[in-house]
């Protein structure tokens, strides 16, 4: 099945087209000429985002949250859902902990 339609069935949310135009630009791939490429910061595959097993610990086990890159302790970057007003959703850091801390208004404020 594509990536995309498994990610949607999973968490009921599409990945903005901004992600998609980066994703299909070669940004998100490592090791891609194009590739953008952020401290403590790895792009999840399309096919790990879709099967992305969260720690029990993390807040985001409840739902709401899709991940789409992770820190080198394994903390995942997320679109929070219940969050959205609107338009993209903003992105948290769902922390080694039961919280989740905002990082930027959507995924262009991440950038």
């Amino acid at each position: 099945m594509d990536p995309y339609a498994e990610i949607k069935k999973r968490f009921g949310f599409e990945l903005p087209e901004f992600y998609r135009t980066l994703a299909t630009g070669g940004h998100l791939e490592y090791p891609e000429e194009k590739y953008i490429a952020f401290d403590d910061c790895e792009w999840l595959t399309l096919d790990a985002i879709a099967e992305y097993d969260f720690n029990p610990w993390e807040i985001s086990a409840d739902g709401g949250f899709v991940p789409f890159a992770i820190t080198g302790r394994n903390e995942p970057y997320c679109c929070r859902l219940d969050w959205a007003t609107g338009g993209e959703p903003p992105i948290v850091l769902g922390e080694r902990s039961e919280k989740a801390v905002c990082r930027a208004p959507d995924l262009r404020g991440f950038l």
